[in-house]
């Protein structure tokens, strides 16, 4: 059973700050923010700490050891951003988009995705564990030499993923769309899938069905 911990953050005591600037090394805490745009920077070392962030718009940013504890994102855009070494701990991300983001290197624990758009987005040698995914669309991402432990996705459109060393083991893709996943036997061994999913899993790993 998946016990993924809430966000520590107390939207009564937050500050509203909307006239924000992010600099290397900088720490924000106890903050709301509310349509703020961040875009092609490249920054070292952020901390947000119980953060609210809503209808913020993060685009083209290069972000190394940017952490992320205990906030929450509420419809906004996390799109086509690189996030190396990162920290992502109790957080939430609701009608988010986050395509074409890549999270490299980076530790992502006890995160809930809810009806999110993650297209393209790319998990490189990163870990995952106790991450929620309800109800988004993921098609043609990527999840190459991840760790996963208690990943939990529910109606989750996995169709076109690419999957390279990422063991889907007690992984319960049930509820999700599997079509023309790039997945080898030992990645999905293991996996918990419904009865009308088996013939497609058996394409995926280069089995032919004879009629």
């Amino acid at each position: 059973m998946n016990k993924r911990k809430p966000p520590r953050v107390n939207e009564v005591i937050l500050t509203q700050q909307n006239q924000i600037k992010l600099w290397d090394e900088g720490r924000y805490e106890r903050v709301m923010i509310t349509g703020k745009t961040f875009e092609e920077k490249t920054l070292e070392h952020i901390v947000f700490d119980e953060v609210i962030f809503n209808d913020c718009i993060f685009t083209q940013n290069t972000f190394n050891r940017i952490e992320f504890i205990d906030c929450v994102f509420n419809r906004c855009q996390f799109i086509n951003n690189h996030v190396e070494n990162g920290i992502v701990i109790r957080t939430v991300f609701n009608q988010t988009k986050l395509d074409g983001t890549i999270f490299a290197t980076s530790n992502i624990e006890h995160v809930c995705f809810n009806a999110c758009s993650g297209r393209y987005v790319g998990f490189t040698q990163s870990s995952l564990s106790f991450v929620d995914i309800h109800d988004s669309d993921f098609n043609e991402s990527t999840w190459f030499n991840t760790t996963l432990k208690q990943l939990v996705l529910d109606d989750v459109d996995l169709q076109n993923n690419k999957v390279h060393e990422t063991r889907f083991k007690d992984v319960d893709l049930s509820t999700c769309t599997i079509d023309n996943m790039t997945i080898n036997l030992p990645d999905i061994t293991g996996a918990i899938i419904a009865e009308h999913q088996a013939k497609q899993l058996l394409k995926l790993i280069g089995v032919r069905i004879k009629y």
